[in-house]
């Protein structure tokens, strides 16, 4: 989804948080006429506002400040959950004696033998199946 305006990104807030108008003003710290100001781009909102908009509705303040990157922020779980699926994928390129041979690949390897790599592998995982 594409907001073009300040004001868009908070409504889709409002909407998908479930918080009025009155709810995100409190959050803020401000009274409604305020967070309506701040909706219509007039005022600054200060980094501790921001801190207790993120903890309040994990919304990015950077995506609705700016309307480019990440919508939402990575909660522990979220962090905690995507590092324990790399360390499972560790762990199977180490049990597999796979891993020595992987980190011994050059950072720097021209794409044809790059793409010759992925084609063996490629190659391999169809014979398995």
């Amino acid at each position: 989804m594409k907001f073009k305006s300040l004001s868009e990104r908070f409504t889709y807030v409002e909407k998908t948080s479930g918080k009025n108008t009155t709810e995100l003003a409190a959050i803020f710290g401000v009274e409604r006429r305020q967070y309506a100001n701040y909706k219509a781009e007039k005022g600054t909102i200060s980094d501790i506002q921001w801190d207790a908009f993120e903890r309040e509705t994990k919304f990015n303040r950077t995506w609705v400040s700016t309307g480019k990157g990440q919508m939402m922020i990575a909660t522990s779980d979220d962090v905690l959950q995507k590092l324990g699926e790399e360390v499972q994928l560790l762990n199977k390129l180490k049990n597999l004696k796979l891993a020595v041979r992987l980190s011994q690949i050059p950072e720097d390897i021209p794409p044809s033998k790059l793409k010759l790599l992925q084609n063996l592998l490629d190659l391999y995982l169809e014979t398995i199946k």
